[in-house]
Parts: structure tokens; sequence; C-alpha cells
């Protein structure tokens, strides 16, 4: 006998069907374990023709898996779960294969399925051992490993191309069967050995998030962090990085920011080709609104790309789509909707039930009236769950395609929330206020809505009466809005109900809640990109972001308050550099007719951000070309004296060359100087001319070089570095401070060290 199935099973009539009919024609028998079914999972399997055994279930796993293997009568064993099949297409050639090799254990491909029907994530395939010669042992009482047992024997694994679906993981069939009560039992029963606690502690805390109880995972997650940190990170491995990725995951849902940044920047200098762990690096530098790194990261992640396979069981779309739909959050947060338009496309391409990228790509597409590409998009959308994210999306932003896309949802998911949704803003658009007061709605959600509809309306009283009716979402909503109008302090979430706020074009509830929002980040694009975009300009902002300073600064220009638009402007510099400060403040100097600022503001803006698409667009409609404006017509426009350093470099060209580098360094010790004092004097405008000036020196020095020779390259790597830091104090002046006592240092030991060399050689 060939090749004997292996199974354990417990109430599997869901699923057991599937798994058996995918056996037919490659197995030559099927060995049934049963640790206690009550349904009739046992007349399924006796239908099938498989030796069914009983096994009195003592909660380890390995034992159930060892008593199947005693009772497999095949040369080689195939182990797989009742909710688990073989791939139709694979299973075929397995029987010759394993007829021909003299492999002792065969790696498959186990492909993982996580979320809840329709909206089925699958994750990355995992590369495993479920083929052997008879014979070997599992060990572990969960996640019980066989690989251990194999390599002892010195003989050789081999890869086989073929693909286990599991569907275990998805959240019906996880709640049905209580597993994660029923794991983390065993798991807190189950002693191991020192070399084994991270993966034992990794699948603990995998349990944990099943069970959304990050606070629990993340005190797992810390002490075994201290755990890792006593290894040498060169023996680190998949193990080691999945408890990294379960860390920073754990870090996020709590609300560790900054710790999760500190965490996944070492777990991606020790990982750098795990696409997760450089994923989830990204969405750290995303948190913590450092939006120029995140880009670089997420483009990062694109050149990785999506793995074949994979040790970590992990999900799809970290090096395409999901990180294409974080390129356009990133892009949109800097103030690119150009670029983030063309992400969010990419995203929509690469996987058109992206739910957070539609409604966004939609709004920009019909901000700039791209019939086109919309008529291209409708192609894509051909699986059930897609066409209702577009049918919502199209209701919400009022398109005329709406209502026959809403014909067209499949009947199973017209109970869900989007359908609701958008069927509710159809009759608001098709009724007007008789959707709202003519009609009796019986579902819980759609009171709900209605309530929405009339708290923004500013009817109380109807609103509480059907928020009552709609449930618990309903009436905590309430509350939320009552303690916001009596509380200035209080804070709310509101990524719960945004969607809703949007969809019912609630502008009055939401400017009310959106300062109270603690989550104000995260839903700040869904809110940009929607109907309801006029409520963050609407708003008097703390200022406590730079987002919320550059809205201030952009209310206040609108309405020709210039003085005011560029306090706020100034406050915005204090955070990181953004497209939106740059095109601010260029229109803040357009209104003063200081052209020549444009120009310079223009430069430093496209040094720092080569890619937007949006600065590219400005400098053109302005007639600039900023790659051949030169020093000089910058210094000389309007006052007609001489660029400074023109005159400088004059007289430094008639002295040998060793003075003339020690005194170029030393003068870029001296400016440097003068840009501390005048942005600790808050002068910017004097500052920024230093800044030019300081580049100026850098970029003669840089031409200078012979960068053929490796000395010479490094050289210009250095002051690269240097005059990206002075792009970086342009548009952040506060970064002067921070990077003060280097930058100063660099120059005046290279000045000291010119001086050193012997005279007598001239440039």
């Amino acid at each position: 006998m060939l090749l004997s199935a292996c199974l354990i099973v417990r109430n599997e009539e869901l699923t057991l069907s599937k798994c058996l009919d995918s056996l037919t024609d490659v197995v030559d028998e099927i060995v049934l374990v049963d640790t206690g079914s009550t349904d009739s999972t046992v007349s399924i399997a006796e239908s099938y023709g498989a030796r069914v055994f009983h096994y009195d279930w003592d909660d380890n796993f390995a034992n159930a898996r060892n008593y199947s293997l005693d009772q497999a009568q095949g040369d080689f064993v195939l182990v797989i779960d009742g909710d688990e099949y073989l791939d139709a297409s694979q299973r075929t050639g397995l029987r010759s294969f394993l007829q021909t090799t003299d492999a002792e254990g065969i790696i498959v491909s186990l492909q993982n399925y996580n979320g809840s029907p329709p909206r089925i994530v699958p994750a990355v395939p995992v590369s495993l051992v479920r083929v052997f010669r008879r014979g070997h042992h599992f060990q572990g009482a969960i996640h019980e490993q066989i690989l251990d047992s194999i390599l002892e024997t010195g003989k050789s694994l081999v890869k086989y191309n073929l693909t286990i679906h599991h569907v275990g993981y998805l959240t019906e069939i996880v709640h049905s069967r209580n597993k994660i009560s029923r794991n983390m039992k065993i798991l807190d029963e189950e002693e191991v050995s020192s070399e084994k606690q991270i993966f034992h502690d990794t699948n603990k805390m995998m349990e944990f998030i099943r069970a959304d109880d990050f606070e629990k995972c993340l005190s797992l997650a810390r002490e075994t962090y201290t755990r890792l940190k006593r290894q040498k990170p060169e023996s680190w491995s998949h193990i080691e990085a999945r408890a990294f990725i379960i860390y920073i995951i754990a870090l996020k849902e709590t609300g560790n920011k900054k710790e999760a940044l500190e965490i996944s920047r070492e777990a991606f200098h020790s990982f750098p080709n795990y696409i997760e762990i450089a994923y989830r690096f990204g969405e750290s530098l995303l948190g913590v609104g450092k939006l120029d790194e995140a880009v670089k990261q997420f483009n990062y992640c694109r050149d990785l790309g999506e793995p074949n396979e994979n040790w970590l069981d992990t999900q799809t779309g970290f090096g395409s789509y999901k990180a294409a739909a974080r390129l356009a959050e990133a892009w949109g947060k800097l103030g690119d909707d150009v670029l983030a338009r063309t992400w969010y496309l990419t995203a929509a391409y690469e996987n058109p039930a992206v739910q957070d990228s539609l409604l966004p790509l939609l709004y920009l597409l019909q901000q700039e009236d791209n019939a086109a590409y919309a008529g291209k998009l409708e192609s894509l959308f051909s699986d059930p769950m897609s066409i209702l994210l577009y049918a919502e999306a199209s209701s919400i932003l009022g398109l005329p395609q709406a209502p026959r896309l809403l014909s067209l949802v499949d009947e199973d998911l017209r109970h869900s929330a989007y359908y609701q949704r958008a069927l509710m803003v159809q009759k608001m658009t098709e009724s007007g206020e008789e959707a709202f007061t003519s009609e009796h709605y019986d579902s819980g959600y759609a009171n709900y809505l209605v309530g929405l509809h009339l708290l923004n309306r500013g009817d109380e009283t109807a609103a509480q009466s059907a928020f009552v009716k709609s449930g618990p979402a309903g009436e905590q909503l309430f509350r939320v809005w009552t303690e916001a109008s009596q509380n200035q302090l209080m804070q709310c979430d509101l990524q719960p109900y945004i969607f809703d706020l949007i969809a019912m074009r609630a502008e009055n509830v939401l400017a009310r809640l959106l300062p109270h929002a603690r989550d104000l980040d995260e839903i700040w694009l869904y809110v940009k990109y929607s109907p309801l975009s006029p409520v963050l300009t609407s708003i008097d902002w703390d200022g406590l972001t730079g987002l919320q300073c550059e809205q201030n600064s952009t209310r206040l220009f609108r309405q020709k308050n210039w003085e005011s638009a560029a306090d706020w402007l100034e406050k915005a510099m204090v955070h990181e550099p953004t497209v939106s400060k740059v095109l601010i403040e260029c229109d803040i100097a357009l209104a003063h007719s200081n052209k020549l600022h444009v120009f310079s503001v223009l430069r430093q803006g496209l040094l720092f951000f080569p890619d937007s698409e949006v600065l590219k667009i400005i400098t053109q409609n302005l007639g600039i070309n900023p790659e051949s404006l030169t020093k000089a017509e910058l210094y000389l426009a309007g006052d007609g004296e001489m660029n400074p350093f023109d005159a400088y470099r004059k007289s430094v060209l008639t002295m040998p060359l060793n003075v003339q580098l020690a005194q170029l360094h030393e003068r870029a010790g001296v400016l440097t100087q003068f840009i501390k004092e005048q942005a600790e004097s808050q002068n910017v405008n004097a500052m920024r001319k230093y800044i030019e000036e300081l580049q100026n020196i850098i970029t003669f020095l840089r031409t200078s070089l012979d960068t053929e020779i490796e000395a010479a390259s490094m050289t210009d790597q250095v002051y690269s570095y240097y005059y990206r830091l002075s792009v970086n104090w342009f548009l952040e002046p506060n970064k002067v401070l921070e990077d003060y006592d280097d930058a100063v240092a660099f120059w005046e030991s290279w000045a000291q060290t010119w001086k050193k060399v012997p005279s007598g050689i001239r440039g």
C-alpha cells in the first residue's frame, strides 16, 4: 500500500465531505480518528469507506495524531484535517511522485484563509511537511511538529507542488468549535523545553489576538521579547520573526505607536527581507507621522514583492495592493492628491475588494472628472464583494451608476451593513426627507442611520428615539454626542461610525465630534476624500498636529487673512515636512506677489519630495524650471546685490587648494551657527538665506570631486547627507536644533583637517 491519509476530527460535518472528496483516487486508505464528535462526522466518514477509530481526547494533539499514524498501513502518510482539502489541479500527480522519490519527508504548501464570508482573505502559503514515510511521530500538545523526527534520520526532504487549503481559521468555524478556549487550555497546561518556549509563546499570543485580547497579548509579547533578546540575533529564525510581528501588532492595537516604531525598526534591521516585517515597519512610521520615511518603506515593500512561499503564516498583499493603499494614504496626508489617486488606483487594480481604497479613489476620480478611468474600473469588479463595495461607494458619492450597481448585489450580501447603508443613501437621494418620515424601519441598523440623519438635522428628541430602536450602537453614539456637547475635554473613537457619518452626509455631527476623536489620524483621509471634506477646514483646530495647523492656515488663507495664515503655517513647520506646507507657503507668497520666494520654496520642496506630482505640476504651471534656476538668479533677483557666495567663492579660488577647502568648510560651520541662531529667534526667512548659501557651498564642494575615485565617492555621500539635512531644515526649522551639534562638529573638524594639509597645491 502506497499512501494512507490520517485525520483526527471532532464535529467536522460542515467541511469533512469536501476534504474526503479531495482524497479520492489519491490515497489508498483513509484513517480517521474521532475524538468525540456529537454530529454526523462519523457517518460521513464511513460513507467514504474510511477506517474509523475512536480516541478519548486528552488535550494533546500529538498523542491523537500519533494514534492515527499507528493505524496507518501505507508506505507514506498524508496528514490532513477535516477542515482542509487538497488542491484539485495539483493532487493527481502525488502518487506517481511518491513511487519514484527517495525522500523521507515531503514539503507541501498550506494555504490558510482568514476573515469571514464574503470577505475571506487568503494568507501567503506556508511551507511545511505533511507527507512522510510511515514510522515517524509528532511532538507538541498543540501545533504539533513532525519535522524533528524526520531530520533525526539524516535523510532528505524535498519540495512537491501540492497545496492544502485550510478554512479552519474562518471566523465562523473558529467560534462554532470554540477553538480559542480549547487551544488556550492546552497551551496553559503544556510543559515545553526552553528551546521551544518562544514558539509556544507565539502560539499563545496568536490565540489572544483571535480573542481580541490585545492587552494580554502585549504582556506576553514583552516577556517573549525579553527571552528573545537573551539570544544572539544571528541565531534568530522565522519563529523569532513571528514573535516580532505579533509584538508589533499588539503594540499598534493598544495604541503604543512610539514603541511599535522602535520594535518594528529593530525587527526590520534583523529581518529586512521578511515582507510582513517590512510592511509593519512602514505602518509604524505612518502611525507616528513620519510620512516621507513611510513612502520609502512601502516602496521597498513593493520592490520586495509578494513571497511565493513562506515559513510564516502571513496574509497576502504586503508586497502589492496593501503597500499601494498605504502609499496612497501617505501621499494623501503629505498633500499630493495626484499621487494618492495613482496609488489608490494601483491598489484597486491589484485587488478590487480593498474597502478602504475604493471610496477615496472614486472621490478623487470624480474631482478630476476621470470618466475613462471610472469606466475601466467597473470591469475589475466581478466578485460579489467587490461589486457590493463599488455599489456602496458609488451611492455615497451620488454617482449615476449607483442604482444599477445596487441591483447587481448578490442576495446573500443584502443583509450586510454595506448594502443597507448604500440602500439608505439611495432612498435619501431619490425621496429626500420622505425617506426618514414616511417609512417605518424594522432593521436596527436602518433606525441607526435614520437617527444619524435626524441628529444632523438638529432634532435630538427624534434622533434619540431612533437610536433606542437601533440598539446598543445607536445608543452609544448618542451618549458620545451628548458628552461632546457638555465636555470639551472628552475623547472618543470615531472609526466605528465614520463611514455611516459620511454616507448620511452628517456634516454637523462630524464637525461636533471630530475635534474629540482619539483616532483622528486614522480617519483623516476618509473625511478628506469624501463629500464631507469641507468639514476639515470649517473647524478651528487646536493645532496639536501638523495636519491641524495646515487646515487652520488653509482656512485663514481662503478668508484672505494672510498674516494669521502665515502664523499657522509657521506652527505647522514644527512638524514633519509635507507637500501641503510647500503649497500653502507658495500661496501666501503669491498673495504678496513674492515670486522669488515661491521659486525658493518650490525648489526646496522638490529637493525634499522629488517624486511629488503636484509640485511638478505647480512648477510647470508657473513656468518655472527649478533645475535650470541658478543660485545667482535667486540671490540677484529683486535687490540687485551680488550672490554672497559667488563673491566669497571668487576670493577663495585665489588661494591654494588646501586653504580653499579649509575656508569653505570653515564658512559652512559659521553658516550652520547662523542658521541655529535664526532658528532659535524664529526668523525663518533669514535662516533660509543662510541655508541656501550653505547649500551653494556643498554643491561647489561636490562638483569639485572626482567620484570615480572611491574615497571621493564616499566623501560625496557625506556631503549629500548634509545637503539633505539642510533641505530638511528649510522645510522643518525645529530640526536645526536637533541636528546642530553633529553638523557644526562635522564642518569644523573637516576645516581643521584641511588646515593641516601642506600648502602649495592650487586648485
